[in-house]
């Protein structure tokens, strides 16, 4: 099992009460986030990376998905945990040129910390201030397509 499944564990267990969750292992190469979260302060998705150093490494569709998304008014967060030490870090979908470049080192996360709940507090809030939303429209990315016959999963999770 790959560590990044360990962290969605992690996060799933987690998860507030009355959040729907929705993980998408997306083997097309679309660059969609790992998760899709519906809750009473709104909608957004997740996309989930483990590292072992300070580098976070985003895909090409990843970084144009989330630039578009965030270009059209949606919410995306990037969460990313550091194996070494434990800390979780979340960014905005929106800074993922910077993060995708610079790793860790990319600004101030919007909060850091080791437990997961704190982690969905962190984004409920997030999303309840309108963090993470771009007020401009910008040209949608192609973000291409993957290979034919690749299959994605879906998973629902309600708590």
């Amino acid at each position: 099992m790959s560590t990044e499944s360990n962290f969605w564990k992690l996060m799933r267990k987690n998860l507030p009460e009355k959040w729907h969750a929705t993980r998408i292992e997306n083997r097309t190469g679309g660059g969609i986030p790992d998760v899709h979260i519906a809750c009473q302060e709104g909608s957004f998705w997740v996309e989930l990376k483990v590292t072992k150093n300070n580098s976070v490494k985003l895909t090409p569709h990843q970084i144009a998905w989330n630039t578009a998304y965030s270009h059209a008014g949606g919410v995306s967060f990037i969460l990313v945990k550091h194996l070494g030490s434990g800390i979780i870090y979340l960014f905005e979908g929106r800074m993922v040129r910077g993060i995708s470049s610079d790793g860790l080192g990319f600004r101030d996360p919007l909060w850091s910390g080791r437990s997961g709940s704190d982690a969905w507090i962190a984004i409920r809030d997030a999303v309840a201030s309108g963090s993470g939303l771009d007020s401009g429209f910008g040209a949608p990315f192609s973000a291409g397509r993957g290979k034919s016959g690749e299959k994605g999963k879906i998973e629902n999770t309600i708590n």
